[in-house]
């Protein structure tokens, strides 16, 4: 396996980058129904793909916080997790 620097992409989480409406639009979406599909659940345990803009993790966390057993991201970019 071949190992990347993600850190290379750090700025794609910017609002100068190309996409960045795009992938701003996706990420609100994406949690809304996340958020949503939790329904009344407590004692959830839920993972996240890496920080991004942070609309997914901050959302969840406001959302959902005292509901949440566990909540872990995994972030492969050492620039992105020293923003967060």
């Amino acid at each position: 396996m071949r190992a990347e620097n993600l850190d290379r992409y750090a700025n794609a989480y910017h609002d100068d980058f190309p996409f960045a409406q795009e992938n701003l639009a996706m990420l609100r979406s994406y949690v809304s129904y996340f958020i949503e599909s939790m329904g009344k659940r407590r004692d959830a345990d839920v993972l996240s793909l890496g920080i991004g803009y942070q609309i997914v993790s901050q959302s969840i966390v406001r959302e959902l916080g005292d509901r949440l057993r566990s909540y872990t991201i995994v972030e492969g970019s050492r620039a992105v997790i020293d923003e967060f």
